[in-house]
């Protein structure tokens, strides 16, 4: 998309779900990410899924006018065996050190047979791994399954595509592993996905809608962020009620229920409310802040000295994403959780400096892209 119509606060969002999931991956107990996670519960996987999803969407439907299907199906496929690419060098990558280098704790090649049976479950997305060698699968099932979606929406035949999506969802709410496709000796799945699709998909639908939306929501937009940050606030202290610091106040749902509510794995109910709500009061404060930039001199140094960068970083969302996925492992191999309060906040201020050095030399190289994002 051209600079003079991109839409920067989108990109703004989305560096900051990056920020927040490096934090979160690379730096979880320094007091930078403490900061900006800890005044939410759900960690950024929830937001950059869905944003990623809004962004697809957004962008499918202008290039469908523009380009026609053929083009723009080619380009999202090209994304998925893209990242498929990157994924199965990395997990290979990975495999190797954990065999003759440093116990990653993954599972060793005898678990599956050998050499060549390790290679074919790496190959076909049934060998992953929960140190953060899982997300780049979803996004690959996503994008292969993409077009599909847009061809709904192209068609006008999408509430049939959304209802089947929603299907499924619902169905991994009480049977997670619905769509089985990791091996078992991989592990325990983190995604559902079955249920992570619908996330992925809401958020593409909204993007191709986009416009439609815009425009029915703006004479009831201040109700609308009225309704988010109402949903959003007890939400918040629904969660935080459910931890042990108020165990005294007997408020406490059971343990399975509390669960199946705000379960990660399934993209549990109230994380759909939560996520959504979220992701609207960001987008409104992000933007508020990017139109009183003009007028206001703090929202003008907030602006130029953190949204610009998280702006950038949004742009080149996929770089980041994979440099980040090192520092993440890094970080768990050299136990920094269980280091000094110093070289925690260090380990963060590093982590952020080289997704802020990768966005500005991907920049530089690549600077407008179709789409810059997982």
């Amino acid at each position: 998309m051209p600079p003079r119509t991109r839409d920067l606060t989108l990109d703004t969002l989305r560096g900051f779900a990056l920020v927040s999931m490096t934090l979160t991956h690379a730096a979880r107990l320094s007091s930078i990410s403490l900061l900006i996670n800890s005044p939410v519960y759900v960690d950024a996987g929830d937001l950059f899924i869905t944003i990623s999803g809004f962004t697809l969407g957004m962008l499918g439907v202008q290039k469908l006018r523009s380009q026609g299907p053929r083009r723009v199906y080619a380009s999202v496929l090209g994304r998925a065996l893209q990242l498929w690419l990157i994924h199965v060098s990395l997990m290979l990558v990975a495999v190797a050190l954990n065999e003759w280098v440093i116990n990653l704790g993954l599972p060793r090649l005898q678990a599956f047979g050998g050499l060549l049976p390790t290679l074919g479950a790496v190959l076909s997305l049934r060998y992953q791994s929960d140190l953060f060698l899982n997300i780049l699968p979803l996004f690959v099932a996503f994008f292969g399954v993409a077009p599909l979606f847009l061809e709904a929406i192209r068609r006008k035949i999408w509430p049939l595509a959304l209802g089947v999506s929603a299907l499924l969802w619902c169905g991994a709410q009480f049977k997670p592993n619905l769509l089985p496709w990791l091996d078992v000796r991989s592990g325990t799945p983190v995604f559902s996905l079955a249920a992570w699709q619908f996330a992925f998909f809401v958020g593409l639908l909204l993007g191709a809608m986009r416009e439609r939306l815009a425009a029915w929501l703006k004479p009831h937009e201040r109700s609308l962020l009225t309704l988010a940050l109402l949903t959003f606030t007890l939400l918040f202290v629904f969660v935080r009620l459910q931890g042990p610091s108020f165990a005294c106040l007997g408020l406490q749902l059971p343990e399975a229920t509390w669960r199946w509510a705000f379960s990660k794995q399934t993209w549990a109910p109230l994380r759909v409310l939560y996520t959504l709500s979220e992701l609207t009061l960001l987008y409104a404060g992000f933007r508020a802040v990017a139109q009183a930039s003009q007028r206001v001199r703090s929202a003008r140094l907030i602006d130029r000295h953190l949204l610009t960068r998280l702006s950038k970083i949004g742009q080149h969302s996929l770089v980041c994403f994979v440099a980040h996925i090192p520092l993440a492992i890094f970080s768990v191999l050299a136990g920094f959780d269980e280091r000094s309060r110093l070289l925690r906040d260090l380990s963060a201020i590093f982590s952020l400096a080289v997704i802020y050095g990768v966005a500005a030399v991907s920049r530089k190289f690549n600077p407008i892209t179709f789409p810059q994002h997982p």
